[in-house]
């Protein structure tokens, strides 16, 4: 893996946003004209300029064990692949539900099971990389062997053959950071890296190339249902002439 090039799939790989969901609910758009409405997305009040930092001495809310909790409310509700890292029991043995055992998460992460645990039904494909994240970022601040078990479960799955259909930006992104963390923690390795690499190189040969690639995304971006979208989920309008990276 080189420096280079990890870096440069982390400076683009948000442009994939929009094309890897096109049909999906979960997309987002990149960037609008300065002659078009623009619009900025609610959680742009939680940027780095903007929130408090989450260990700020007075603050009523503890962030900090908040983040530590989703960690392992995501390990929990993994479909495990590694036996018992969700604590839902041992496949074939007394797993229950009897999840999938694919490494990934559901839509819906309130399921009323005790334990908690995955469904029976098979992870949404654009749900590992931006799902993994939120583990990925939970174990920096733990170390907590349990989430480094889920991030790797979820990683093999993601590079393993027959995983070309997981190939969101939040797919690479995780990719390339638990490729460096892998290094860190086990032994140096490209395999992740380069398992984003491919991602992001048959995206542009679908596409034809990058240019093609960057039209199609404009077209999403100015797509009359992902602005019907945008509106419902309350994002606040600015005025016009002003673009945003959203």
């Amino acid at each position: 893996m080189t420096n280079s090039i990890s870096s440069w799939i982390l400076r683009i790989s948000p442009l994939l946003m929009c094309t890897s969901v096109w049909a999906g609910m979960n997309v987002k758009p990149i960037a609008m004209r300065v002659d078009a409405t623009v619009w900025e997305p609610s959680f742009a009040t939680m940027s780095p300029e903007r929130v408090r930092a989450l260990d700020e001495p007075g603050d009523l809310v503890d962030w900090l064990s908040t983040l530590d909790n989703a960690g392992l409310y995501l390990r929990q509700l993994q479909a495990d692949v590694t036996e018992d890292n969700a604590g839902n029991g041992t496949n074939g043995v007394n797993e229950s539900p009897d999840d999938p055992d694919d490494g990934g998460w559901d839509w819906m992460l309130n399921w009323n099971t005790d334990p908690l645990a995955h469904s029976v039904e098979p992870s949404p494909r654009n749900l590992y990389g931006p799902t993994a994240l939120g583990v990925y970022h939970a174990y920096l601040r733990t170390g907590d062997p349990s989430l480094w078990t889920a991030m790797l479960d979820a990683a093999n799955e993601m590079i393993a053959p027959g995983s070309s259909d997981i190939r969101t930006s939040g797919d690479m992104q995780f990719l390339i950071l638990f490729d460096a963390l892998y290094d860190s923690v086990v032994s140096p390795t490209s395999i992740y890296a380069d398992g984003a690499k491919t991602k992001y190189d048959e995206r542009i040969l679908q596409a034809g190339s990058a240019t093609m690639l960057a039209s199609t995304i404009r077209i999403c971006a100015e797509s009359p249902r992902l602005s019907e979208w945008i509106d419902r989920l309350g994002y606040r309008k600015l005025r016009r002439g002003r673009a945003v990276a959203l």
